[in-house]
């Protein structure tokens, strides 16, 4: 069974009809578990060490929410990051913000010490913003010595972690 776990949509007709059709299957699960549906997105469900792990958007919702009222730990999220039907389409400088190391550990660190949605889940949340991020700094470095804490954010070459990533 193929399981995604990111897409990139350049919304040709191919790739549109792939998004929809993973929207459509979000859309009936949730009205299976007579749960509401809002707005156009998709969860996938992935698993890792044996464990199902469900990311999903409306966590990122919460937290930016929490962030605009509470926190102010986000400042580089706005509207155009985080609202699905705001959200500014073919910007990767902007999907590069949202999934960073930064928002990850702010949501790890809400989700260990409150007892809301994104608390009691977003640990899958979290293992997945983290994972986008080394992926994306894995393909973008560009200078020979990993920063530190950023030890995917350079050139590839032997005896590199990009090798086990």
């Amino acid at each position: 069974m193929l399981i995604p776990i990111a897409t990139v949509c350049d919304q040709s007709a191919i790739n549109m009809k792939v998004i929809n059709s993973l929207i459509g299957d979000t859309k009936a699960n949730y009205l299976r578990n007579g749960e509401e549906y809002k707005g156009n997105f998709f969860e996938v469900a992935g698993n890792q060490d044996g464990k199902t792990k469900l990311a999903k958007w409306a966590h990122l919702v919460k937290l930016y929410e929490l962030n605009n009222t509470y926190l102010r730990a986000l400042p580089q999220l706005t509207d155009s990051h985080i609202i699905p039907n705001k959200i500014k389409k073919m910007k990767v400088k902007c999907a590069s913000q949202v999934f960073s190391e930064r928002v990850a550990g702010i949501m790890k660190l809400i989700s260990n010490t409150c007892s809301t949605a994104i608390c009691e889940e977003g640990t899958s949340d979290t293992d997945f913003l983290h994972f986008i991020d080394r992926l994306l700094d894995s393909v973008n470095g560009h200078k020979l010595r990993a920063e530190s804490g950023k030890d995917l954010r350079c050139v590839i070459k032997e005896g590199l972690p990009h090798l086990n990533f």
